[in-house]
């Protein structure tokens, strides 16, 4: 019953494993990324981490075309699983076409540990992600104005011949829309003023 529903949310569409024998794997894929904002950690988490803020950090990707929240998806407290989708229009065949893929997501932020974790699925299953997103104070800023985001992204691809794609294509996106955290903050934002 309840303690069966809890494992299943709080279980990786990754299978655990250690992080060689994952990368061995050849459908396996790991990105990582990391920008440095110039705000305290308190306004990166606030825009970056919360529910409130997740449509938007979604849509500035360059490939995001749609976002929905799921039915019941919970509420912002320490541990809750937030659900959502979003649609990504695709570039395939060198770019020449474009397919559209739903991406399921489940994800929590742990305040204390100052981390996202999200988990989502594509293409029927035959893409799974794993994200955490890092929220750091910078250790070379003794006024804790600047704070360094590092996301660090596993991808399970059950299909041979979508690996190329997806990793060509997500390596792309995935240092593009980080690149592009910054746009999410107002003049009002900045510490110096």
């Amino acid at each position: 019953g309840r303690r069966a529903s809890q494992r299943l949310l709080t279980k990786s569409p990754i299978p655990r494993t250690s992080q060689r024998e994952l990368l061995k794997r050849p459908g396996m894929i790991r990105l990582e990324h990391r920008v440095t904002l110039p705000y305290p950690r308190a306004k990166v988490e606030e825009v970056l981490c919360s529910r409130e803020g997740t449509e938007r950090v979604i849509r500035l990707s360059p490939i995001a075309v749609e976002f929905a929240e799921k039915k019941g998806a919970g509420d912002d407290h320490k541990g809750s699983v937030y659900k959502y989708y979003f649609v990504e229009a695709v570039p395939v065949c060198c770019g020449l076409l474009t397919s559209r893929v739903r991406v399921d997501v489940e994800q929590t932020f742990d305040s204390s540990q100052h981390r996202l974790i999200y988990h989502s699925s594509a293409s029927n299953g035959l893409v799974k992600v794993e994200k955490i997103r890092r929220i750091d104070e910078d250790p070379d800023d003794p006024e804790k104005r600047q704070t360094i985001v590092t996301e660090t992204v596993d991808i399970a691809v059950s299909c041979c011949c979508l690996v190329g794609t997806v990793r060509e294509e997500a390596t792309k996106s995935h240092t593009a829309h980080m690149e592009r955290f910054h746009e999410l903050f107002s003049p009002q934002d900045d510490p110096a003023e």
